[in-house]
């Protein structure tokens, strides 16, 4: 339930992950965005008293600013998400857009803690900040078979198989004895999905930090062969991937 009387407007909202969950029934919305991973519960006095001491929820009523975000997050007809897996605490960031609003929403959650907020300005830039600066690892692309260069990704483990693997996909020796490598002493990882989650159509990205630098995998666009492209991860490719993916919101969104 909304509500209307509730005037002051909100910035952002910060809340718990179980706070989230009770905001969710008085809401009155279906489950939030999977990368979240917010369970759904039932709400507990003690965080019904804790959210309407922060004017969040009024006589039952959630705040209307912040019932409009959740509401965009819920029925998203476009959605990027990241999740940065190679982590102490899990860190997750969503954007999305649908919904009555004409801009996206943002929610970005780092261990149980999560922060709600209107996306102004250009939504890639925060996507980019989430995903911190490393430098791009130095190595030629290498646009393969979506399954033949995951199956070479997948066998880093065993460094003899893998650079077979990558040979066999053209890729020089001397770069596929650096990318093995690379792939073996991961320093960090973050997965990157977009697209309209209700439809089911998905493009998944990834990004993986080592001490030789950044890779970046690329995927075809849609309606193209499933092919996959592994290059380094400069800042020109990562903007320009995370532009595209926020650009590619439908008509009327």
């Amino acid at each position: 339930m909304l509500a209307p009387q509730l005037a002051n407007e909100l910035e952002s909202v910060t809340v718990t992950v179980s706070e989230l969950a009770a905001l969710q029934s008085f809401a009155g919305v279906e489950e939030l965005p999977v990368a979240l991973q917010v369970p759904l519960v039932s709400p507990g006095e003690y965080l019904i008293d804790g959210l309407s001491r922060r004017g969040l929820v009024t006589d039952g009523y959630v705040h209307p600013d912040l019932g409009e975000w959740l509401r965009t997050l819920v029925l998203a007809e476009h959605q990027v998400a990241i999740r940065r897996i190679a982590v102490a605490q899990p860190e997750r960031m969503v954007i999305s857009w649908g919904g009555r609003r004409g801009s996206p929403v943002g929610a970005v959650r780092i261990g149980d803690i999560i922060r709600i907020a209107a996306i102004t300005g250009a939504p890639a830039a925060p996507l980019r900040r989430f995903l911190g600066s490393v430098p791009a690892m130095r190595v030629r692309d290498v646009r393969a078979p979506r399954e033949d260069l995951l199956e070479a990704l997948g066998m880093a483990g065993e460094p003899a198989g893998a650079e077979s693997a990558f040979r066999r996909l053209g890729v020089p020796a001397q770069d596929a004895r650096r990318i093995v490598d690379a792939f073996s002493r991961l320093t960090g990882m973050s997965e990157i999905v977009a697209g309209a989650p209700r439809a089911g159509s998905m493009m998944t990205s990834g990004v993986f930090d080592s001490p030789s630098g950044r890779l970046l995998t690329i995927p075809a666009c849609p309606g193209e062969p499933p092919w996959l492209t592994l290059c380094g991860g400069s800042e020109a490719r990562i903007s320009a991937l995370l532009q595209g993916l926020c650009r590619a919101v439908p008509a009327g969104t």
